[in-house]
């Protein structure tokens, strides 16, 4: 199997653009990338990727095209994949299969979070949003569950991510009706 190429970008190089064709992805061995999607308002952060981290993996696994457009926002170094040495790497090694999608169900989740804290608190400084993201315990709801009653102590503040609730009166007979919806 042929390895790895290796590329260099300069600060404010695209690795590729959002809606892009997805026939690669990186390993960064040096410097930070930065994740953005466009927004009618202006472009939004989604996170930052430095060494270590696996980038372009989603579309490339997924199919389809770049969901985001990432850009260097120093020098960067990465081992750069090609969709046909991924392909042959994940069949030859499960647990590495296995890792890879890991990280695409955080990566996903992460940027669900993020997207719905951006929609509530609008533009944020990337550190602040980082922060924010950071505090967060996801919360999974069942259906027909409750995620807290009238009476429990309001301790906490719930962004609803995935999915809706609905918000609940108790008539006088004791019987419950739905009064709001929240998405």
């Amino acid at each position: 199997m042929k390895r790895a190429d290796v590329c260099c970008l300069e600060q404010d190089d695209l690795l590729f653009q959002e809606g892009s064709n997805a026939d690669f992805m990186g390993i960064v061995l040096e410097g930070t990338l930065e994740v953005v999607v466009a927004s009618p308002q202006a472009d939004r952060r989604l996170g930052i990727v430095g060494p270590g981290d696996p980038v372009g993996e989603m579309a490339l696994l997924l199919g389809g095209t770049r969901s985001a457009t990432v850009r260097a926002l120093e020098p960067v170094v990465l081992a750069r994949f090609d969709r046909t040495q991924v392909g042959a790497i994940v069949e030859s090694s499960p647990a590495l299969r296995a890792a890879l999608e890991a990280v695409i169900h955080q990566r996903l989740e992460r940027n669900r979070i993020t997207q719905a804290v951006q929609g509530l608190f609008g533009a944020l400084e990337p550190d602040v949003l980082r922060y924010v993201v950071d505090q967060l315990d996801p919360v999974v709801v069942e259906r027909n569950e409750y995620l807290f009653r009238k009476g429990d102590p309001g301790d906490a503040l719930y962004l609803v991510v995935s999915g809706s609730l609905e918000v609940l009166a108790e008539d006088s007979d004791g019987t419950e009706r739905v009064i709001a919806h929240v998405r």
